[in-house]
């Protein structure tokens, strides 16, 4: 069902959305002679409703606000290092799983499309060192996070074995 503005303003009870309003600045004896108030002025509410709904809708959507934090030099210079040193390494290490090592390009490239289809938002990589064929899955912080996941893969991989490797931060973001 769709409503146009004019029969959402007419629904709304104007007593409602008063008492609403004022219960975020006064306190409940105040919200009680507000509410004494406004059972006075009802029927003049009531009657000019959509204009009352008019004015005070704009309110209600709005929800601006500017929040400032005072620090220490301190922490300001702890900031300022964390930033420069984020910048300066382009890579981490993690936990990965090596799912195979061959020197058949065909059979990595089996392995890979299978992986991909079992898994498909978890990301992929493959190594060429020499003469051997890496591939490699996941990022992890830890192994024990690690584990589950390998365990897992473990049935359909049983060459799967859990690396320490070099991870480029923009990898990482990407996924």
């Amino acid at each position: 069902m769709v409503f146009s503005l004019t029969q959402l303003i007419k629904c709304i009870k104007i007593e409602t959305v008063l008492t609403f309003l004022c219960s975020f600045a006064f306190s409940h004896t105040q919200l009680v002679k507000i509410n004494v108030i406004l059972m006075k002025m009802i029927p003049f509410l009531n009657k000019y409703s959509i204009i009352w709904g008019l004015v005070l809708l704009p309110f209600l959507m709005t929800g601006q606000a500017e929040i400032t934090v005072n620090t220490s030099a301190s922490i300001d210079k702890m900031m300022d290092y964390f930033i420069t040193n984020g910048k300066s390494t382009e890579n981490i290490t993690a936990w990965r799983v090596q799912l195979i090592t061959t020197d058949d390009r065909r059979n990595m490239e089996q392995n890979m499309a299978l992986f991909k289809s079992m898994y498909p938002g978890v990301n992929i990589d493959w190594k060429h060192i020499s003469p051997y064929y890496q591939v490699r899955v996941g990022y992890f912080e830890t192994r024990n996070k690690l584990m589950p996941f390998l365990l897992e893969l473990k049935k359909t991989f049983p060459a799967a074995t859990p690396v320490y490797d070099s991870v480029s931060k923009r990898a990482l973001v990407n996924n």
